[in-house]
């Protein structure tokens, strides 16, 4: 069986076909690495939050730290200021864990 000599036409139309064939699949592609991106921002996003959540509760446990040594520092400073004036005070039951 003899074959067929290709034309110009049947060469354009493989041609057509291919180019076709390749932007379907290249949008394929992006159509997927752009609904991987989004559902990443999305996973992203909520770490974010989690993320601000935690350092929000880190800062009021600094604010928290902070008042507990300034309030600390005013009882010796008031312990020292009773002593120095002759008041009985008994350290050990002022400053127990």
């Amino acid at each position: 069986m003899p074959s067929q000599p290709v034309t110009k036409s049947d060469l354009a139309a493989f041609g057509d076909g291919l180019r076709e064939t390749l932007r379907g699949n290249t949008r394929d592609v992006v159509a997927q690495v752009t609904k991987g991106q989004v559902a990443q921002d999305q996973r992203l996003d909520r770490i974010e939050s989690k993320v601000e959540g935690i350092a929000e509760d880190v800062a009021k446990i600094k604010l928290a730290v902070v008042d507990l040594l300034a309030t600390d520092r005013h009882i010796h400073n008031l312990v020292r200021e009773l002593k120095a004036n002759n008041v009985p005070v008994d350290e050990g039951r002022v400053f127990a864990e």
